[in-house]
């Protein structure tokens, strides 16, 4: 383990960004390489200072929020044990309030979210999150007041995170609810260096548990995971002109509570990403890669006590061309693997955990849908993405989708031919998305849809339903205040 008191020697002992990384790093464990890259970048950081308001200046304080309504269908299934249709209609309010003292703010978020229809069972239950804070922070921003561009940021509280591509972690923007964390979080921008992210926190869990008090938006609080913790470090930082590179390492170490069972993982993930952001007539792409190593368990029953060792792996790639032509078209190539468990009796978990990653972004809706997650996967795919209109976005997708290793259980489904007799074609995806603001002060109008071809797996697996293809479709308007 690297020493703290090694690193502030390094760092030297002046300045406020040393000081408040000192604070946390005694508190997340971080590897020794990760640690000097992070030495690397902020011992060149500058004095920093607090922004002090002016005399008199009053606080300010803005509410902002949205209401979207969605109604979601779904017919066909993977699986035997799923209802054979489902809908679902939702109502999901968030209200923001933020309180800014100079250098200092309070931050509140309050997220309503509720069934207004749809079956007791089934996915929609797990949408459900009433009356509940899923933001309530204390923020101290630091600058330097003779070198713009260079900031530090301390949060303290309940907070959601985007962190690098979000393939990890994410405030997911489909789900009805967001992830929440309860714990520390450390930020510092530099103009020239790039940016640092550094966190400890506990994951907060969705109450009430039972599916019937949740589909009867029955309000409960959420608790903070105190049985498990969090940890890591990103850094980004521009390479060259329009392409910026990222590095990183995540830690979660966790055990049983008593009111919620775990798969006791103590892992460690790891991870580099090189990426350009699209502009017209140039080529774009995104590559990222991830190693996961450590220790977890095969289930959360608290019988399975079995430690099994972890080598599991991630990875994206993803190269696109935007074409100078009226819409603005931009056409992507895809490609996503995330290992899978090639051997279920053996004593080594190889299923890569996509931790608390967002996935409609690159594989479609989640909520009733969610057909693809990164584990056990295999997929490539085409998309095609273009504006309709100045205040229009449209795009379709069509991915093919295949098992890793033929043994493991595909995604959510419940799914699993432990003898792999069933292969590896999942099946094809088709999905497309239409979003538009049809006045400037108007409502956000969005409309989906996503078909899935069977293939050989989910056609033949054990408990598979072999009665047809998979379809789903949504609606939703959104209004902003």
């Amino acid at each position: 383990m690297f020493e703290v008191s090694s690193l502030t020697r390094r760092l030297g002992s002046s300045t406020i960004a040393t000081r408040a990384f000192v604070v946390l790093m005694k508190k997340v464990r971080v590897t020794t390489p990760w640690i000097a890259c992070l030495t690397t970048l902020l011992a060149g950081s500058p004095v920093a200072h607090a922004q002090q308001p002016a005399s008199g200046e009053p606080v300010q304080v803005s509410v902002s929020g949205s209401v979207r309504s969605r109604v979601e269908t779904l017919s066909g299934r993977m699986s035997g044990e799923a209802p054979a249709s489902d809908h679902f209609l939702s109502l999901l309010t968030l209200l923001k309030a933020e309180a800014d003292f100079g250098g200092m703010s309070l931050v509140g978020e309050i997220q309503d979210s509720r069934r207004l229809s749809g079956p007791l069972t089934g996915a929609a239950p797990n949408e459900v999150d009433t009356l509940e804070p899923i933001q309530a922070y204390v923020s101290w921003a630091l600058s330097d007041p003779e070198q713009a561009g260079d900031s530090l940021g301390l949060e303290l509280g309940r907070f959601t995170m985007d962190v690098g591509s979000r393939r990890l972690t994410a405030r997911s923007h489909f789900k009805n609810q967001k992830t929440s964390f309860d714990g520390l979080r450390l930020l510092w921008r530099s103009g020239e260096l790039g940016e640092v992210i550094a966190f400890r926190v506990s994951p907060v869990i969705r109450q009430p548990f039972e599916t019937s008090a949740a589909a009867s938006n029955k309000p409960k609080l959420n608790q903070s995971h105190e049985a498990s913790v969090f940890s890591g470090a990103h850094l980004r930082r521009v390479l060259t002109d329009g392409v910026s590179g990222e590095g990183y390492v995540f830690r979660i170490d966790e055990r049983d509570a008593s009111d919620f069972p775990s798969r006791d993982r103590r892992l460690t993930t790891y991870g580099l990403r090189l990426y350009k952001a699209p502009e017209t007539k140039q080529v774009d792409f995104d590559l990222e890669w991830a190693h996961q190593s450590g220790r977890s368990r095969a289930t959360t029953s608290p019988a399975d006590t079995s430690d099994l060792a972890t080598n599991a792996a991630m990875s994206h790639a993803e190269i696109g061309l935007t074409f100078a032509i009226p819409t603005s078209p931009r056409v992507s190539l895809h490609y996503d693997f995330a290992s899978g468990d090639r051997d279920p009796g053996d004593d080594l978990h190889e299923r890569f955990d996509p931790l608390f990653g967002d996935r409609s972004f690159e594989f479609g809706p989640t909520s009733l849908w969610g057909v693809i997650a990164r584990s056990n996967l295999k997929s490539s795919g085409l998309r095609l993405d273009w504006r309709p209109t100045g205040s229009s976005e449209a795009y379709v997708s069509l991915r093919q989708i295949d098992l890793a290793e033929s043994r493991d259980g595909f995604s959510l489904s419940g799914l699993r031919d432990r003898a792999g007799a069933s292969g590896k074609e999942v099946g094809v995806q088709l999905e497309g998305r239409l979003r538009w603001r049809p006045a400037s002060s108007g409502p956000r109008l969005e409309l989906g849809a996503a078909h899935l071809t069977k293939g050989s797996f989910l056609r033949n697996a054990p408990n598979a339903d072999t009665s047809g293809n998979v379809v789903y479709g949504y609606s939703a308007a959104t209004f902003d205040f």
